[in-house]
């Protein structure tokens, strides 16, 4: 039989627990603000260290960091909004394009093995699988300056009270000091890593690929750019998804030898300098096993949306470290 005690720590935890629900599911509409947020907040940490070493105030520090924190959030998406305004018939070609080009494959592989292994149905299943991540994808883009505002509001209390907002919630976890810093050691390398290494490498990957568009004089080649990019950053796959296609695409258009040469150029250029890049920023960030990313990015895409790029790794990560966890302090 439960004592009084017990019964009073359950009864308060069920109200917790409760009271916490009911906050999560009517802020959720905050959370790609709040995810970025804490992205931000979390990659302070060192910049902030830096300056206050070379005897910078904190204040000061902190305030230098949000200014270019905004410009470097910004920045960006000030120049694709003005590089893509106006180009929405060109993005429509772009995706008929793509199109023609996986049809091109489905068909080829069918004559090959001269079966029908790629039906329209196939392909009818992945353009549905492929669109259900869209609205998650395009969410993040939506009321987008509203939501720049929420983040930037919440990071500067994120900024000024990082420390202590930290070590509340680590003590909340039931587990050892050391495993408490070890879940945020794993936090913080997943985030730095998927969050500075994965998009570094996927631009590198998409203007080296973007030079073989323009030399192949390929229309619209920004859009295939953008489009190299965000693939780029798939495990696995990668750029290969965006420049096979259109190689295809190009080599049954009349224009077999600009066909071959982004294939080969793709091959050979873009996915080979993604095992050099990876090398050279795996030394300055954590090293995250490629299946683990992969599942982290399918799942995160599907809970978080766009954002879920990096929080569906960091996800896996904390699932396997509290399985260890657990392993070691209740074997």
């Amino acid at each position: 039989m439960m004592t009084h005690t017990a019964l009073k720590q359950l009864f308060l935890t069920a109200l917790i627990l409760g009271l916490s629900l009911l906050l999560f599911t009517n802020l959720y509409f905050l959370i790609d603000a709040l995810l970025g947020s804490v992205i931000l907040s979390i990659l302070s940490v060192k910049p902030i260290q830096y300056m206050v070493k070379r005897r910078i105030k904190r204040e000061h520090a902190e305030l230098i960091y949000f200014i270019v924190s905004l410009l470097a959030v910004l920045l960006p998406l000030t120049i694709v909004f003005f590089l893509l305004k106006g180009q929405w018939p060109s993005i429509l070609q772009f995706l008929k394009n793509y199109g023609q080009s996986i049809q091109i494959i489905s068909q080829k592989v069918n004559e090959k093995f001269g079966s029908n292994l790629i039906n329209d149905d196939m392909l009818k299943s992945l353009a549905l699988k492929v669109s259900s991540f869209a609205p998650k994808v395009l969410n993040s883009s939506l009321d987008l300056f509203t939501t720049i505002c929420i983040m930037y509001f919440l990071l500067y209390f994120f900024i000024r009270e990082g420390t202590s907002i930290r070590r509340g919630l680590l003590s909340v976890l039931p587990l050892k000091d050391s495993n408490r810093e070890n879940i945020y050691s794993v936090t913080y390398q997943s985030v730095l890593s998927n969050s500075l290494m994965m998009p570094l490498v996927a631009l590198f990957q998409a203007l080296i690929a973007w030079a073989g568009y323009s030399i192949a004089g390929v229309g619209h080649s920004f859009i295939w750019f953008l489009a190299t990019f965000f693939a780029s950053m798939i495990p696995f796959f990668g750029a290969a998804l965006i420049y096979i296609p259109l190689g295809i695409l190009l080599f049954f258009n009349g224009q077999q030898n600009w066909g071959v040469f982004v294939i080969v150029w793709g091959s050979a250029a873009v996915s080979s300098s993604d095992n050099f890049l990876r090398i050279f920023f795996m030394k300055k960030f954590d090293n995250t096993h490629p299946l683990i990313t992969f599942l982290g990015v399918m799942a995160g895409l599907n809970i978080f949306g766009f954002l879920g790029i990096i929080f569906g790794p960091l996800l896996i990560s904390l699932l396997l470290i509290l399985i260890r966890i657990h392993r070691e302090e209740y074997k």
